[in-house]
């Protein structure tokens, strides 16, 4: 059994993320899918006016097989002017049709010149970048688009909490909550859903999607730039324009790497 997300490895996630694609098991995927949709059903009032969230991590993927056996179309993305490229890319080709962009340009390098705790972030400032970039989006997106309700992909395996909740007027609701990483993984596998490129970067399960800048338990900013120059050198050249430790990691990397 996959354990604790943030204490797990590739090699706690990999085998039965091949398992579930190689060998899909449709029929325990279809009923955690209905089981899912029977949720949403429960909670859905005349004239609610509904979305979701996507990011394009396997969460949200999750979820959107749900939501499209709904036929609920509209969704959002929270991201910052620190995504990596290569994720961008990928969810720009993937991304849902009626998918809105909800886009925090001042999450930037200058923001992180001033603001140096929210670089490879603790707990505690990891929070502060969800608050910035992914409820900020959630609550414009609310307003801008007048929805009464939400539907998230947050599950308790994940160590989220709160399944149901109100947020800026609207119904926050989790109908995937109760799904174990197994579960995901199986409706993933099932639906043959494509993941997002991140997965297979350092500690890709244990990560996830996100800003590089938000990258969690890198144990010292040495090792967070080390681990964001493997996947992609051309972040950390940028960053070093403005940021001391992105040019000291530079100057002090081995030739070559």
């Amino acid at each position: 059994m996959i354990g604790k997300k943030s204490k797990t490895t590739q090699d706690d996630w990999l085998p039965f993320l091949n398992k579930s694609y190689n060998f899909p098991d449709k029929s325990r995927a279809q009923e955690l899918v209905e089981r899912a949709i029977t949720v949403c059903e429960k909670i859905i009032k005349p004239g609610d006016r509904i979305g979701w969230g996507w990011s394009g991590g396997k969460d949200s993927q999750g979820l959107r097989v749900v939501m499209e056996a709904m036929q609920i179309d509209d969704c959002y993305l929270g991201i910052s002017s620190l995504e990596y490229p290569d994720f961008l890319s990928w969810a720009t080709n993937r991304m849902p049709e009626r998918l809105m962009i909800m886009l925090n340009a001042n999450i930037n390098l200058d923001y992180l010149v001033k603001h140096p705790k929210m670089l490879f972030p603790d707990a505690r400032n990891a929070e502060r970048w969800f608050s910035r970039v992914q409820r900020r989006a959630r609550v414009e997106y609310i307003k801008a688009e007048n929805k009464s309700l939400i539907f998230l992909g947050r599950r308790k395996a994940d160590q989220n909490n709160n399944p149901d909740y109100l947020n800026a007027g609207a119904r926050v609701v989790s109908p995937i909550f109760d799904w174990t990483h197994e579960d995901l993984l199986t409706v993933l596998g099932a639906y043959e859903v494509p993941l997002p490129p991140c997965y297979w970067w350092p500690r890709g399960f244990q990560v996830g999607t996100g800003s590089w800048a938000a990258r969690q338990w890198t144990g010292s900013i040495q090792n967070g730039w080390a681990e964001v120059h493997s996947i992609d050198p051309n972040i950390v050249e940028i960053a070093a324009t403005k940021i001391e430790s992105a040019m000291i990691f530079l100057d002090q990397k081995p030739h070559g790497i």
